[in-house]
């Protein structure tokens, strides 16, 4: 088991135009919302891991445009996390994207080896 994506993520503060133009994107029960490359995945849920913050559940609200993938790939961006989740210096930050249900495993995994420590 292992993270999705691995790489870097950037502050989304547009977030609230997305919703006003695609109210159906909102989900009820996630932490927050972030953008991805790929706009197929819109509507997928995965878990936010960040060094020293809690894991966090976020839906995916919003895609690059097709003439930014490739300059996102290039720098390594993973997402765009909306702004209400950011946390600390409005610079790149390195982050894991995990599948919902790998995550849960790999935490399974993890506190069986440590005994809940």
């Amino acid at each position: 088991m292992q993270a999705f994506l691995t790489g870097l993520i950037v502050a989304h503060a547009a977030f609230p135009a997305v919703f006003a133009t695609y109210p159906e994107r909102q989900q009820d029960g996630v932490d927050g919302y972030i953008a991805m490359s790929d706009c197929s995945e819109i509507g997928n849920q995965y878990i936010l891991v960040r060094q020293g913050i809690r894991d966090m559940l976020v839906a995916v609200a919003d895609c690059a445009q097709a003439r930014h993938v490739a300059q996102r790939s290039d720098q390594g961006l993973i997402a765009d996390v909306d702004i209400a989740l950011w946390i600390g210096g409005m610079w790149p930050q390195e982050a894991e994207l995990w599948r919902v249900e790998d995550r849960a495993r790999w935490c399974e995994k993890w506190l069986e080896a440590t005994n809940g420590d």
